[in-house]
């Protein structure tokens, strides 16, 4: 479904790099025609072009997130970065990949809803660190995905389907509290337990 890159340090920028590829993207997500734009067919700056999200298994969440929650397939990008693999690990990338022959491998795809634009990648060589254990809600960083569904119940099953989890006592079903408008809600996880949360309006 999606390709392996193998990224040697010190590569030179390829015409249609990574990041080439991300802009090129994020132009037909926004379908941008301005003249203020930084090149022919860019949004103008600023211009938030993906969100980016570390996954154990690619093709898993490829799946979960076009079949569970219904984001479009958007494509996979695969190319020589700029600086070689050091852009991906930090500004002490060069040193850190020395134990890996110097050599990166990951796994890139795109995937849209509507104005968002989820990076995927899946590390191979060095592979991912962390847990899939969904952090505590009060965590520092992103806290959670939010998608409008047309039913909480049907996404649901949908998520379990396909290797999330649904925290069912988070559950506020439609109709059932004033004090949020009446809105439905619920928040679960994706394979990986980035936090989503479902809402039914």
């Amino acid at each position: 479904m999606s390709q392996v890159s193998g990224f040697p340090l010190n590569t030179s920028i390829a015409r249609r790099g990574l990041f080439g590829r991300a802009l090129a993207l994020g132009a037909g997500l926004f379908g941008v025609k301005t003249a203020s734009a930084a090149a022919p067919g860019l949004p103008p700056a600023p211009t938030v072009l993906n969100l980016g999200l570390n996954v154990s298994d690619l093709d898993r969440s490829l799946l979960f997130y076009t079949k569970a929650l219904g984001f479009e397939d958007a494509g996979v990008v695969v190319s020589d970065p700029p600086n070689g693999a050091t852009v991906f690990f930090g500004r002490n990338g060069a040193d850190y990949l020395k134990s890996y022959n110097n050599v990166a491998k990951l796994r890139v795809h795109h995937a849209r809803m509507g104005g968002v634009m989820l990076l995927l990648r899946e590390f191979q060589n060095p592979k991912y660190i962390g847990t899939t254990e969904t952090p505590p809600t009060h965590q520092l960083g992103m806290c959670n995905l939010s998608i409008r569904v047309d039913s909480i119940e049907r996404v649901n099953a949908l998520m379990r389907q396909y290797g999330g989890q649904v925290f069912e006592g988070t559950w506020v079903k439609k109709g059932t509290k004033k004090g949020n408008g009446g809105v439905g809600m619920i928040f679960g996880a994706d394979p990986d337990g980035i936090q989503i949360e479902l809402v039914e309006i």
